[in-house]
């Protein structure tokens, strides 16, 4: 796909080669480059959790209601609500959870089971790399007598376990969280492992009133060792100002659990409601880190932050990210660092919620999220990095979908939105996020974003007319090895 550009553009010989070469050079040409689909569509209320993950053939698309397969031009190749999908006698709720694992060539499926006073987790696995949503091509599991009551499920896989978290009511003001891994042999193979569960405790004291809500499984890519994986929580100071976030690291192989405090720039606890145009009630607003992302060294993770004035009236949100440099810890014998952070702050009473980050392995990085304000109804935006831009620093963001109205009364406004990169095109970003149509439709939209875009291009000579038969040297600022460079 070329830019389109006002100025002309020139043609240039390079050896046999010919080309052509915009005259404006530098434009971000971002915009011509994203695509989107619909994904999911209902008039029932209540908020859409939505989840995504992506192989070299297929997108799955998961809400409460239902999981979607859709092929890499939108169209959709299969359909099934969660009571289709999951057999008897496991009875789906909510919170689901998909991932692809690249190294197995398998979807991953997880979602709440059995009823809200004490409900289980059950788990899919395709059979093979490309599946329908027709039960005979996945293995079922399902995990009870958990360890409490189940809440804001996570998951990630790794190169020998499954790695699953949850928060646990331990009373009616105070949450533990567990973290659990699973066999992924077992589970590749439709053997039913044991888990091995760990128990969280609240810390400091900071969740005696404010629900410790989960701790966000980091999808990994690559591990410091095989059993190794990342966790991540933030504090929930009810009230002051928070100023760490917690790294844990889950060691399967022993079951063994070492956690450090990071010290990070100040934050507000985000407001559990936040305003809409045209509504009579609020939307959620949830605070924690979901779908983290570990790459070449770094934890890259995004979460909701409370303004800088707490008593700001109308209360609003904004999304706070962070890279963390583990250092090979704990593997090393050095710690954790924060590198580089950022806040997205659309407006004094604009919200932005609800992040989906992930990062490409050149360190280019996409964040879409929701936004909306007392004249705005909830939109769908993206920014991005590139590895060179300053440290701390986003592109300006672009609109992605605006809905057409907001949420009535008190129906929720989903519980968190994903993102997951395109395994056949590195760099090619895929998240999945809220939106509504008319009145009382609720959507979900599904949009692409390549991070190979917006590449800065140089000529060399820049003093001299370029003539036609004329050698040029075209240098293209943060390209990496393969990656395909459009103009």
């Amino acid at each position: 796909m070329e830019c389109v550009l006002s100025a002309a553009s020139l043609f240039v010989v390079m050896g046999s080669l010919t080309t052509m070469v915009p005259a404006a050079l530098g434009q971000d040409c971002g915009a011509a480059l994203d695509f989107g689909f619909e994904a999911q569509s209902s008039t029932n209320p209540g908020g859409s959790d939505c989840v995504l993950a992506v192989s070299s053939s297929h997108i799955l698309a998961g809400t409460n209601e239902g999981l979607w397969l859709f092929d890499r031009e939108g169209n959709q190749v299969d359909f099934a609500v969660h009571g289709d999908f999951f057999p008897s006698p496991i009875d789906p709720l909510s919170d689901p959870i998909v991932r692809y694992d690249s190294e197995s060539s398998r979807f991953f499926a997880l979602i709440m089971s059995g009823n809200l006073q004490d409900p289980d987790i059950a788990m899919a696995v395709s059979k093979t790399s490309e599946p329908t949503l027709d039960p005979d091509d996945w293995y079922f599991y399902e995990f009870t007598d958990l360890p409490g009551k189940v809440d804001f499920p996570n998951m990630s896989v790794g190169e020998d376990y499954v790695y699953v978290t949850w928060a646990r009511l331990q009373s009616e003001s105070r949450e533990h969280a567990v973290i659990t891994s699973l066999d992924k042999a077992d589970l590749i193979a439709g053997t039913t492992p044991t888990p091995a569960a760990k128990l969280i405790d609240p810390v400091d004291g900071q969740e005696t009133t404010q629900y410790f809500r989960a701790i966000g499984c980091v999808k990994m890519h690559a591990q410091p060792s095989s059993s190794i994986a990342y966790l991540l929580t933030d504090s929930h100071a009810a009230s002051g100002v928070n100023t760490w976030v917690r790294l844990y690291a889950l060691d399967a192989s022993s079951n063994s659990l070492s956690e450090f405090v990071l010290t990070v720039s100040d934050y507000n606890k985000a407001p559990i409601k936040i305003n809409s145009a045209g509504t009579d009630g609020e939307l959620t607003c949830h605070w924690d880190f979901k779908f983290p992302v570990y790459r070449n060294g770094s934890i890259w993770a995004a979460h909701a932050i409370g303004p800088g004035d707490p008593g700001q009236e109308p209360k609003t949100a904004k999304v706070r990210w962070y890279e963390i440099d583990m250092n090979g810890w704990p593997v090393s014998q050095d710690f954790p660092e924060l590198v580089q952070y950022g806040t997205i702050n659309p407006g004094s009473a604009v919200s932005a919620w609800y992040p989906a980050i992930h990062v490409d392995d050149d360190g280019n990085v996409a964040i879409a999220y929701n936004q909306a304000s007392a004249s705005q109804h909830p939109a769908i935006y993206r920014q991005i990095r590139k590895w060179y831009d300053d440290e701390g620093a986003l592109r300006a963001p672009l609109l992605l979908k605006q809905s057409e109205s907001s949420p009535a009364g008190s129906n929720p406004w989903a519980d968190y939105s994903a993102m997951d990169e395109d395994p056949e095109y590195p760099g090619v970003m895929w998240s999945h996020l809220m939106w509504f149509e008319g009145e009382s439709t609720r959507k979900t939209w599904v949009a692409r974003t390549d991070l190979n875009q917006s590449m800065p291009l140089a000529i060399s000579p820049t003093t001299t007319p370029i003539m036609r038969g004329t050698y040029v040297t075209l240098s293209v600022k943060g390209a990496g090895p393969g990656n395909l460079v459009r103009w």
